[in-house]
């Protein structure tokens, strides 16, 4: 578990190393703000309510979010977010950020938390002890199944006298994820996957997100529970 805590710290650091032209940020606060303590373990919390104690029942997903007064996504916002498959999603509100719950039905089964962070968070302590408490209450074990990083496509421009090499990065946003699998207890079922993702916007941040990190690079920080034979929302 330390070893995966330093690795997401390391990644951090590199999704923030994106060069920035004045014409991408011409106002761009180039040293990320940290989010409080308070405000992980409140995404965490989240998460633990509406993805592992909740779904995937559906009248329980919807009483929390009626007791977070969440407005329901539209059509569109649903379809940005889990890539057009049939999905029910909602935006709410806390002191410290704007979340977005969506909630695909099976047979691609997952729920997921998002919300958008300046800089990227620097503990994923509060996550790593949310799995630990499911799977001890589900009497299942944990397995790491990776970390994969997802990176912008790359050009090559090389000078005239072609004796330097300088690689250019595009504006698309790079994604780095965490996974570990579930396996219930003595091997009956499925395994589930648990999944954290980190997807550095390089200030390219997408229009509903845009004003919660104004003049920040924008990384935001997914959190997903994942049933058998699904795929990652």
């Amino acid at each position: 578990m330390k070893r995966a805590t330093v690795l997401i710290a390391s990644v951090l650091l590199a999704a923030n190393s994106f060069p920035v032209s004045a014409a991408d940020a011409p106002a761009a606060k180039l040293v990320p703000k940290d989010i409080p303590p308070a405000a992980i373990s409140e995404m965490v919390d989240l998460y633990t309510s509406f993805c592992l104690n909740a779904f995937p029942d559906r009248a329980a997903i919807e009483r929390l979010a009626a007791a977070k007064a969440a407005t329901a996504l539209t059509r569109e916002q649903n379809a940005a977010y889990v890539n057009e498959n049939p999905a029910r999603g909602w935006s709410f509100r806390t002191p410290n950020a704007l979340y977005a719950l969506t909630i695909v039905d099976a047979p691609d089964a997952s729920c997921t938390l998002r919300r958008i962070t300046p800089g990227g968070i620097t503990t994923i302590e509060p996550y790593l002890a949310a799995q630990q408490a499911y799977a001890a209450r589900k009497k299942g074990t944990l397995v790491k199944a990776g970390l994969q990083s997802a990176a912008p496509r790359q050009t090559n421009a090389r000078n005239r006298s072609r004796s330097r090499q300088q690689t250019q990065l595009s504006s698309g946003p790079r994604t780095t994820a965490v996974q570990y699998l579930m396996y219930p207890a003595e091997g009956k079922g499925e395994a589930e996957s648990l999944i954290l993702f980190f997807v550095s916007y390089n200030y390219h941040i997408p229009p509903d997100w845009r004003a919660e990190v104004e003049g920040y690079p924008g990384v935001e920080v997914r959190m997903v529970h994942q049933l058998s034979g699904a795929a990652p929302s």
